[in-house]
């Protein structure tokens, strides 16, 4: 019985873009075994780790093939693009966003102080000693405004993942790059992006920005994207 309620979960996740190897070396804890799924308890314990990590809802995990359903989401999800036409194909990089953002908001107690503007960080940053505006002092300097920075390495391979996001739950922004930054001036460019969404007050409380390719001469972008691209 617990080898096809587990066959079961893990079809109907890789339909949806998550495959086993993925499922079993980044959200199932690695003591899982799949004959545990016998008890219903540890079952269920699975099914909220899956839920938690991937905002998922978890009375839709393993039930059947149908695609399971996401979590009441953010109040407001914008893109890069002037109009969101690009929803439906980050839907689970937003969701997988907003999760990790949920759970970094939860371990940062830093006072947060937003950017008032480029070159207020700019004069920050040089005035704490650095001789100019590196990724790494700029990292640092997000931080200390009590913003998280966090580099997410492992997405599901099936799952578009975008170049960046700047989510702000829980009264906290957070930036997340998905990006493996050929240099550093690249990294640069894309934190200072993200970080101007948040300054230029794109994102509020309960909202996400996703940045599917952050590019310094993208084409067709809205007016907040010109201003992130401006900072």
């Amino acid at each position: 019985m617990a080898k096809v309620m587990m066959t079961t979960l893990y079809r109907q996740m890789a339909k949806a873009g998550y495959p086993k190897p993925y499922l079993r070396t980044v959200v199932l804890p690695g003591w899982w075994q799949d004959e545990l799924a016998e008890d219903p308890s540890i079952l269920l314990h699975a099914r909220l780790l899956i839920s938690k990590h991937l905002g998922l809802e978890p009375d839709s995990i393993g039930i059947s093939d149908s695609s399971p359903q996401y979590l009441a989401g953010l109040s407001s999800v914008r893109f890069k693009m002037a109009e969101n036409r690009d929803r439906d194909k980050f839907r689970a990089a937003e969701a997988l966003g907003n999760q990790i953002a949920r759970a970094v908001a939860d371990c940062c107690n830093l006072p947060l102080k937003i950017p008032q503007s480029a070159e207020a960080v700019r004069t920050a940053i040089l005035g704490l000693g650095f001789p100019w505006v590196s990724f790494e002092a700029l990292l640092d300097y997000t931080w200390a405004c009590g913003i998280p920075v966090i580099f997410v390495a492992r997405f599901p391979d099936k799952i578009p993942k975008p170049d960046g996001l700047a989510v702000y739950v829980k009264g906290r922004p957070v930036i997340l790059l998905c990006k493996k930054s050929p240099t550093p001036s690249n990294a640069l460019f894309d934190l200072a992006h993200e970080l101007g969404h948040i300054a230029m007050g794109h994102v509020k409380d309960n909202d996400i920005w996703v940045d599917p390719d952050i590019s310094e001469n993208p084409t067709i972008v809205s007016d907040e994207e010109r201003e992130a691209q401006s900072f």
